[in-house]
């Protein structure tokens, strides 16, 4: 695209998306969906809390475990901040930190399974 025209109208021709050409559609980069994420993170910390129930390993690492999928779920809300469904990912990261807050849920999901579980 030079300075001059490229059509012989006079007008400029600009790119167009290969979806408009009818062209191969370019594939997304994206690697893993981020409600995908947040859903493996709740699988994630249901299987710590059970382990950690049973004594499978001690407290403490329960706790750094814990520390690191909360951090991991709030990563993954905010990455969701800068998507089309932003409030959605605001009121998910808004639930987190309260269920973290409120009954030491790392996950909503995982807070699902603490509240069937000892609730139920």
């Amino acid at each position: 695209m030079g300075a001059g025209p490229d059509r012989p109208d006079g007008r400029r021709r600009f790119a167009q998306s290969p979806r408009r050409q009818g062209g191969p559609q370019i594939p997304s980069k994206r690697v893993f969906p981020l409600w995908a994420a947040a859903v493996a993170l709740g699988a994630i910390a249901v299987t710590v809390t059970e382990l950690g129930l049973s004594g499978v390993f001690g407290f403490e690492t329960g706790r750094v475990l814990a520390y690191a999928i909360f951090f991991a779920n709030v990563a993954v809300a905010l990455f969701g901040i800068w998507k089309r469904q932003r409030v959605l990912w605001v009121v998910y990261l808004v639930l987190s930190l309260v269920l973290m807050v409120l009954i030491g849920a790392t996950t909503p999901l995982s807070a699902i399974w603490i509240m069937a579980k000892f609730l139920l």
